[in-house]
């Protein structure tokens, strides 16, 4: 719900709409395997401004509601890559609980997979990331790379 609350120039949407389920779908044009061990960064500097990434697909609803997979848009390189120490060490993409969603589409609730290994609502964050920093920072000050 949270990627609905607000439109593209930050104001709020009184009715929210926001698919039931996102998928994100690789774009591979370039044959890559899992075989590749070099660094990433390489890999993807190696793609094209204005090569698609990603198609990012949706469900509006269930698929045992009727729900249909849509084309919805796709990520794209609108640049050349680059590397920053600001995107390693402070970048943070903030995730919600889907118990949010739930209070607002309740009827949902009997279509979710759930995590077979207790509730994610159970289980305590180690360390909760502050909201601008990347939650893997203690990794790299962990290995003395930052």
């Amino acid at each position: 719900m949270e990627i609905a609350q607000f439109d593209q120039y930050g104001n709020e949407v009184k009715e929210p709409n926001w698919p039931f389920q996102i998928d994100v779908e690789p774009y591979d044009v370039y044959g890559w395997t899992d075989e590749y061990q070099n660094d990433f960064q390489d890999q993807l500097g190696a793609i094209p401004y204005g090569s698609v990434l990603f198609k990012i697909m949706a469900f509006d609803m269930p698929p045992e509601l009727g729900g249909e997979e849509k084309l919805v848009g796709a990520l794209v390189m609108r640049s050349n890559l680059i590397t920053s120490f600001f995107g390693d060490t402070e970048l943070y993409f903030q995730h919600h609980r889907m118990e949010d969603d739930i209070k607002v589409r309740p009827h949902y609730f009997e279509w979710l997979q759930f995590w077979d290994n207790g509730k994610f609502t159970e289980t305590p964050l180690p360390e909760v990331a502050p909201m601008v920093r990347c939650p893997f920072t203690f990794l790299f000050e962990a290995a003395n790379l930052v």
